[in-house]
């Protein structure tokens, strides 16, 4: 019944013009399907609708994207619906809800898009997580450069201007490393000036192929690719990197660069932003190390260290630097919408119940079981509709 009204919500907004109290729901699943069978495309127009995301959710919820399956108790949801309902329920009982499901009737909803576009470098697929820190502080959403979504944005379509274009800007004379050299530039250009959040960062894997084997780019995993998870950073302005943490080798993505550049670039980046924040709060670092591909001896990682090792070497960067991780961690790291379900009203405090008085203990061999590490929100929103309704 919950799914039926819900459906009848969305229709009613399907084909309206814009509405500035509506909460857009864009099926990105219907988007991906009426585009042609390009990874790359799939990959970028993710990316591109996240950032949006970021950019018009910044004071309140305007945009949601469907895009993730999931399990409930009965079998197969779609948890983008769920949480929806869910919220409908209450807090967005009375928004009214407008259906889209193609990049061009974004243009026509949010007037935001049209404020340009920040051309990264598929040569330095680091300047995919450059671009994300300039949308987060500028609102010019990532294009790839050449790419078929810049052909239906910047030189066809809406023609979107081009506010930045990175590339060909980093060539490694910096640090040996155009990767490397990318975020310290970055980091001048917004972390030392003091436009990004003082205590928030994002750790998401860059642009990187899923299928280093191959020539050229392939994404065929596009929620593990956690560019979903992009949008509440961007919204929050928060700085992007994708960085090894070894001091003893050179990462798979960046072969030539001199030994530790990578570490030594990632140190920067968190003192500067510990310097942001004065050390008077705890830095919080969304996502994890994309251990499945890179900075490890798994598969076509090409490390020689352990991804738990790695963990450890990351937390203890971290730590050094004031900084905690919230890891959004292979497997069930996509997490969408939280730009938009951030401002979800809070109660002023919440009580934990009252401790029960102690119970003396018998005389008897005890056994306790204590199952932990839910690892982030990417998983707590997934496992929900399992088992707690």
């Amino acid at each position: 019944m919950h799914m039926i009204l819900l459906a009848s919500t969305l229709l009613l907004g399907a084909e309206s013009g814009p509405d500035p109290n509506a909460l857009v729901y864009f099926d990105m699943q219907v988007c991906l399907a009426d585009l042609p069978k390009d990874t790359v495309l799939h990959y970028d127009a993710v990316k591109f609708v996240a950032s949006l995301q970021g950019v018009v959710n910044g004071e309140r919820p305007r945009l949601i994207m469907r895009f993730l399956e999931g399990s409930g108790q009965d079998g197969p949801i779609n948890l983008d619906d769920y949480w929806l309902e869910l919220l409908q329920r209450g807090w967005l009982k009375d928004r009214p809800i407008q259906r889209a499901s193609s990049l061009e009737r974004l243009f026509e909803l949010f007037p935001e898009a049209m404020s340009g576009a920040v051309l990264w470098d598929p040569e330095v697929p680091a300047t995919a997580n450059v671009a994300a820190t300039v949308c987060g502080v500028e609102g010019w959403l990532p294009v790839r450069a050449g790419s078929a979504l810049y052909d239906r944005v910047v030189a066809g379509g809406p023609k979107l201007p081009v506010k930045l274009d990175l590339v060909g800007r980093f060539k490694g004379l910096e640090t040996g490393s155009a990767k490397c050299d990318a975020y310290l530039w970055a980091k001048r250009e917004y972390l030392d000036k003091g436009k990004c959040h003082p205590a928030l960062m994002a750790y998401y894997i860059d642009a990187y192929t899923q299928e280093p084997g191959k020539p050229g780019f392939h994404y065929n995993d596009l929620h593990n690719a956690t560019l979903a998870n992009h949008d509440y950073y961007i919204a929050n302005r928060a700085f992007f990197f994708d960085l090894g943490v070894w001091p003893d080798e050179t990462p798979v993505d960046d072969p030539n660069q001199p030994l530790g550049a990578d570490r030594n670039t990632l140190i920067a980046l968190l003192q500067a932003q510990h310097r942001q924040s004065e050390g008077k709060r705890m830095i919080t670092v969304g996502g994890f190390v994309p251990w499945n591909l890179k900075y490890t001896n798994h598969g076509p990682a090409g490390g020689k260290h352990e991804p738990v090792p790695t963990e450890w070497e990351y937390a203890a960067l971290l730590s050094a630097h004031n900084a905690i991780m919230d890891a959004d961690a292979l497997g069930l790291a996509c997490l969408t919408n939280a730009s938009a379900y951030q401002h979800h009203p809070l109660r002023r405090e919440y009580r934990q119940n009252r401790r029960p008085a102690k119970q003396p203990l018998e005389r008897k061999t005890y056994v306790l079981i204590y199952m932990g590490d839910y690892d982030s929100a990417a998983w707590l929103s997934r496992m929900i509709p399992q088992v707690w309704d």
